[in-house]
């Protein structure tokens, strides 16, 4: 006779994350030049990247902000 096994797996318990931070964060400058020492060869090579072409565009106004564009 074959010996039922019973399903003793228990389902982990849903977990609530809670933050307590304010809507604005501050950064400090430590931090930042954290940022900048293992991103910013990353960060640099995708702002150097050459533009697609207008008619590579999949809508025919600009794809960037004009806020952006000015400050090239």
């Amino acid at each position: 006779m074959k010996k039922e096994r019973q399903n003793t797996c228990r389902a982990e318990p849903e977990l609530e994350v809670i933050d307590d931070f304010p809507d604005e964060v501050p950064v400090t400058a430590a931090e930042l030049d954290a940022v900048e020492a293992f991103l910013m060869s990353a960060i640099t090579e995708i702002l150097s990247a050459p533009r697609p072409k207008a008619d590579a565009l999949d809508s025919k106004g600009s794809q960037y902000s004009a806020g952006w564009e000015a400050s090239l």
